[in-house]
């Protein structure tokens, strides 16, 4: 105590380093367990940041290919709801076409697409099309195209039971519901040797509020729960997902999916019952977990709605992953601390007599700084051969780098964008800032004016396509002068050196060629006329793939283009279709000793549209004027006859009543041919189209009960090959006549001596006239 009493009442200095040390060391201890209880409190508000942005990403990672693969499928059944603008014949094949383009193009994860429709649905063909590998054991139509290694097959359907996919979840689902479905996650033997993880997403195509099918796809939850996986190994988490029912639809342990939360989650700790209760009321939040093995978790529960309403996800992170980043906090904190009153002690007795004059001079500086009087502060000069030498440089520093930031800003500001200043490193945030601000700029100006150019080139091609059009619109009552005009005007455009319009000639069917009608070199008209061949050199290839070619390696012998210099060959040949309604009618050719622009090719393509179509109507014009002189000289020759018809018309009148007589006999002869005799009138696919009284009575009912039936329904499997048979045999002007049978309607076989006489009608319908044989 004595000692302590002495070593206060000593040297002013004494009791200064005293009072500074201890004053400044209480006040440092204390502010330093209270920042490291912030931190603390900080960091773990920052981990649980950290965990609900991992719990969102695995969410967003596994939701975001379902609702990919849920826009493909609604895609698809956009495409196959309009599947009725297409030929019954063709539908299928169109069909399986969109779905195999669909799983080429689609992610890896997406294992198949597939569509089941209902019985004679899609195009009323499933008893012609049994054994169709696009087809189930009774015909109906159910495609399936999958992944088979590397490769996008269709599955063979021929043997699957109607009942097996029709009564399915993935089917009834849309089906009842008319909306989209997505199945459980479910595991399946997808190669047959792996059990996958998968889901179904299906919707119903709906044609005139009738479900007529349903498409959907598998999806590989499998794949995607690897990626979770991936995602959560550096913190080493885990990601759950509990369905409304409390039951496990996605765990990292896919044997466990489908089992219920509480026996999986519940493990032989027993510590888990606020995180059960939690799922049981739906609550969010988080909660502490130990797994099977102990080992202490931090759960994140949240609502989600990843495969169907009322789910929550549980993210599970190690609690080590937030202990060890506080204990680091910590021991950081108390490491400092020590290191800090060393510090303070060292520092304070050798500078407490020198201090105070410097730290005025250091005052004034920052004072100047800190009111923005940047011309009135300066460097100032301390040789301490201490930290407060050290403090002066560096207030000197501070001051020459305000100083560049400055002069850096306002060159910025002046638009000199290559300004430059150095960093003084990561912890230089405002120089950093800076620099980063200059660089947005520097982007942001090369990227407008990438976007001027291509709004310029964009400007030009609405501008040139308008010039064309008026050219077009220009009637000059003469074709030649026109073609030759639209040639010279795209040559101008293009930039090229030569060009001609080639027409196809189709006059004669045998004889169809291309035609020069135009050739432009140096705007001059070069050549008059030409012939070619359908199938020769790039005309031929061009008319035949109906698409542009360009050549960039010209042949010697092809082109070349002559000037009073001299001669040479261009270095760019380009030929683009006319197109109109899927045909060709004629062809573009430029050429060039220079590189034809992108934007200048989407010029060409565009006005090669609206050409095609300016010359079918100059097509049409000039065949309306040919029929128009036609019909002038038509129209004297019926002047001429008109005297000659009169004197017809007489004989005419004769004729009818002649002919009356006769229509009555007929309608006499046909009542008696209804009365006495059978008459069934068939469809191609045997639906029955007509019948009299005579041939339902044989049929045990009316005709209106009995037309719409199918005939090979009302008889046996030999007799329907024997009717397709005559049927075969008939053409326009041959009878056939055979005794057909009818077994399957009251049980009694009713035979009929039957005559087929084909109608002749786009319809393909047939007649059976006959007598029924007692």
């Amino acid at each position: 105590m004595k000692l302590i009493k002495k070593f206060v009442s000593g040297s002013l200095k004494r009791r200064m380093l005293l009072s500074i040390i201890g004053s400044i060391s209480i006040i440092f201890i204390f502010t330093a367990l209270v920042t490291v209880l912030r931190v603390r409190t900080s960091l773990i508000q920052e981990k649980e940041l950290t965990i609900q942005a991992l719990s969102k990403g695995s969410t967003l990672l596994l939701s975001s290919q379902i609702n990919q693969s849920m826009k493909q499928v609604q895609t698809l059944d956009l495409a196959f709801e309009n599947i009725y603008n297409v030929p019954r014949q063709e539908r299928r094949p169109v069909v399986v076409k969109e779905l195999r383009e669909a799983l080429a193009s689609s992610s890896e994860d997406i294992l198949s697409f597939w569509t089941d429709w209902e019985p004679m649905a899609i195009d009323s063909l499933d008893a012609q099309l049994l054994g169709a590998l696009s087809s189930s054991s009774s015909g109906r139509f159910c495609a399936t195209i999958y992944r088979n290694g590397g490769a996008v097959d269709l599955k063979n359907n021929s043997t699957s039971a109607d009942s097996e996919s029709l009564n399915s979840e993935y089917y009834l689902g849309p089906k009842n519901s008319k909306n989209i479905y997505i199945t459980k996650p479910y595991l399946d033997d997808y190669d047959g040797n792996t059990q996958i993880l998968m889901i179904s997403v299906s919707s119903p195509i709906v044609v005139g509020n009738a479900v007529k099918g349903v498409i959907g796809a598998d999806i590989n939850i499998s794949h995607i729960n690897k990626e979770i996986k991936e995602s959560l190994k550096e913190q080493e988490g885990r990601f759950f997902v509990v369905d409304a029912t409390q039951n496990l639809v996605l765990y990292d342990k896919e044997d466990k999916v489908g089992k219920a939360a509480a026996e999986v989650l519940a493990n032989q700790h027993s510590r888990n019952e606020k995180l059960m209760e939690a799922l049981t009321s739906k609550d969010s939040g988080f909660y502490t977990y130990y797994d099977e093995d102990g080992k202490n978790y931090i759960a994140y529960v949240s609502e989600s709605e990843i495969f169907n309403k009322g789910e929550h996800s549980i993210l599970l992170i190690p609690y080590s992953f937030i202990r060890s980043a506080i204990i680091e906090t910590v021991l950081a904190g108390i490491i400092l601390i020590v290191i800090a009153i060393l510090i303070i002690y060292l520092v304070t007795v050798r500078i407490v007599k020198g201090i105070v004059d410097p730290v005025e001079k250091v005052t004034s500086v920052l004072k100047d700084l800190g009111d923005g009087n940047y011309d009135r502060a300066s460097t100032i000069e301390i040789k301490t051969d201490d930290e407060i030498e050290t403090m002066a440089n560096s207030l000197n520093s501070l001051y020459h780098s305000i100083g560049e930031m400055s002069d850096f800003a306002n060159a910025i500001g002046s638009g000199d964008l290559a300004a430059r200043l150095d960093s003084k490193g990561e912890g230089d945030r405002l120089g950093n800032s800076l620099i980063k601000m200059r660089d947005s700029l520097e982007k942001a100006a090369k990227e407008e004016k990438v976007r001027k150019e291509e709004d310029a080139k964009q400007a030009w091609v609405e501008r040139s396509v308008a010039k064309f059009g008026q050219e077009l619109r220009n009637d000059t009552g003469d074709t030649k002068t026109l073609y030759n005009n639209i040639v010279r005007l795209l040559v101008n455009d293009l930039g090229a050196n030569q060009g001609a319009l080639y027409l196809l000639n189709d006059n004669e069917e045998d004889d169809k060629f291309f035609e020069m009608v135009a050739c432009i070199a140096w705007d001059r008209i070069k050549m008059a006329q030409g012939r070619f061949l359908l199938e020769e050199g790039l005309l031929g290839a061009c008319y035949f793939e109906k698409a542009p070619i360009e050549l960039t390696e010209i042949p010697d012998d092809y082109i070349s283009i002559t000037s009073g210099l001299g001669t040479s060959k261009p270095k760019v040949l380009m030929l683009v279709p006319l197109i109109h309604n899927e045909m060709v009618i004629g062809i573009i050719e430029v050429a060039s000793f220079f590189k034809i622009d992108d934007h200048k090719k989407v010029y060409l393509e565009r006005i090669a549209e609206t050409f095609a179509a300016s010359l079918v109507s100059i097509k049409v014009n000039a065949r309306t004027n040919e029929l128009l002189q036609v019909s002038q000289m038509q129209a004297e020759e019926m002047a001429a006859q008109e005297e000659e018809m009169r004197q017809n018309i007489e004989e005419l009148h004769a004729t009818q009543e002649e002919m009356k007589r006769k229509s009555q006999k007929s309608d006499l002869l046909q009542k008696a041919i209804d009365q006495a005799f059978v008459s069934i009138t068939i469809s191609r696919d045997l639906t029955i189209l007509d019948c009299n009284e005579v041939a339902s009575g044989i049929f045990g009912n009316v005709p209106s009960a009995v037309i719409g039936q199918h005939l090979d329904q009302l008889m046996n499997e030999t007799e329907v090959q024997q009717l397709l048979n005559n049927l075969g045999s008939l053409d326009g002007d041959r009878l056939v006549s055979a005794d057909i049978s009818f077994s399957k309607l009251t049980g009694n076989t009713k035979k009929v001596k039957a005559t087929f006489v084909a109608d002749g009608d786009t319809n393909g319908s047939t007649t059976i006239i006959g007598y029924e044989l007692n």
